[in-house]
């Protein structure tokens, strides 16, 4: 059986092909034998993809309509688990398959497991709205947003903060005071500020008193609005502030 070239090494073939190097040079390169190179090149030209012959190997255990069934449940929006697709493969076929199986179809289908990424929750009239003002807003020239400043509120800890977590220290120094990282509980102090922010700078930095409300945020906003915006020196300002429920 030939070695199996990595798609690292199928890259640089294509790469150097397409720098009009020959194939003998090629095999000079990388030292894959020519008649290789020649094969990787002519498939990557016949199905545009770098990986196997589609039908390579060992033959599938799994007949089309198997593979139609596996398909729907690997892209249905319940993410099944690879457990649950083979009981189900079961139930509807009176057979036995692996969960290696279907670990190994889904590499076939070019299907990797991920962490879902985290993204605020929308209903579909909000998705509406957010689209109607991304139309309007899109071609407002630059010079309208020099008038718009913003606020926010952030946490800050005294201590357990992500920042300064190395050191550069020999093998046996890993407990000298200079090379730890102090912790307690609750981060040593923690406090939530509130600040404004514009094309012209910041404004204003206040300390939120517990947990913000309503109540509080109108007496930041009477006391640190004003004096904001004048020392930013804001033309016509807009004030854009978040969507918490306290506003």
């Amino acid at each position: 059986m030939s070695k199996h070239v990595s798609d690292f090494v199928k890259g640089q073939i294509f790469a150097f092909r397409r720098l009009n190097m020959t194939y003998r040079e090629i095999e000079n390169i990388t030292g894959i034998a020519k008649s290789t190179i020649q094969r990787i090149v002519k498939r990557y030209e016949e199905t545009g993809q770098p990986g196997r012959k589609p039908g390579s190997g060992l033959s599938s255990v799994l007949s089309n309509k198997e593979k139609l069934f596996i398909d729907k449940l690997l892209k249905s929006k319940d993410d099944f688990y690879n457990k649950q697709i083979v009981d189900l493969f079961k139930e509807n076929f009176n057979k036995e398959i692996s969960k290696a199986t279907i670990i190994n179809y889904q590499h076939n289908l070019y299907l990797k497991m991920f962490i879902k990424a985290k993204k605020p929750y929308l209903r579909q009239e909000n998705i509406v709205k957010r689209y109607e003002m991304v139309k309007k807003w899109l071609f407002v020239p630059d010079d309208h947003w020099k008038n718009v400043f913003w606020s926010e509120k952030s946490p800050f800890e005294r201590l357990n903060t992500p920042n300064n977590r190395y050191c550069r220290r020999k093998l046996a120094e890993r407990y000298l005071p200079e090379n730890c990282k102090a912790t307690v509980k609750c981060g040593g102090g923690k406090i939530m500020v509130w600040g404004y922010f514009s094309n012209n700078g910041v404004g204003k930095l206040v300390k939120i008193k517990g947990k913000m409300d309503s109540k509080q945020y109108i007496e930041i906003l009477a006391n640190n609005l004003e004096d904001s915006i004048t020392n930013l020196k804001l033309e016509n300002p807009i004030f854009q502030h978040g969507n918490d429920k306290a506003y």
